[in-house]
């Protein structure tokens, strides 16, 4: 199993959490509740203990892909004055440095199958006179940047029936994650992406 980070630990924590709140509800058992534990290692033990609780990326190795340019979210469809639906084109060039960056590394990787894991860290240029330590809406809600992002990743074109990039469809992705963040010094703005088979955590495995 691989290392857990605090982060990632905190998450599969609160994952299981919810599962127990779940089985609650829908069995009329009581269940207790899972104890807070405070270390990252301490965690990843208790759940492996009672069984899968969330998913992760597996051992076979994932795929991590680099993206230059200033992530944008997926914009909500919104109202003509003819009084027809349209979808802006804000993301497009965003959309397009992701397909890009994917076909010049994994041109000649088939999609994947299978339940994956997807971590996205968007790198964003602060505004000059801006003093916020973190970017907020005004960047785009964290879901949006995910959203534009793994559109991308799903077809080369918008067109139905397009090549297929890195899976066959977004719905295959079932645990992910996506932060955003401020460039640092001497770095351009973009994403790291990371994607992984989804494998579960425990003794039972993910059918």
């Amino acid at each position: 199993m691989p290392t857990l980070t605090r982060a990632e630990a905190d998450a599969l924590w609160a994952v299981r959490a919810a599962e127990q709140s779940q089985e609650r509800r829908t069995r009329g058992v009581v269940v207790a509740p899972a104890r807070r534990l405070t270390r990252p290692a301490e965690k990843a033990a208790a759940l492996d203990e009672q069984g899968p609780a969330s998913f992760a990326l597996a051992d076979d190795g994932p795929v991590t892909l680099e993206v230059v340019g200033i992530p944008r979210p997926q914009p909500r469809p919104r109202r003509s004055k003819c009084g027809g639906v349209y979808t802006p084109d804000d993301a497009e060039a965003w959309k397009l440095a992701v397909r890009q960056a994917w076909m010049a590394r994994y041109a000649d990787r088939p999609p994947m199958l299978g339940p994956l894991v997807v971590v996205i860290v968007c790198r964003l240029p602060r505004p000059p006179t801006s003093m916020r330590p973190w970017p907020d809406s005004r960047e785009g809600d964290f879901d949006n940047l995910a959203k534009s992002t793994c559109d991308a990743l799903t077809r080369l074109t918008k067109k139905s029936g397009s090549r297929k990039l890195a899976w066959h469809d977004d719905g295959q992705i079932v645990d992910g994650r996506c932060v955003k963040r401020w460039t640092r010094p001497g770095e351009q703005p973009g994403a790291t992406i990371t994607i992984g088979r989804a494998t579960a955590l425990g003794k039972e495995e993910n059918p």
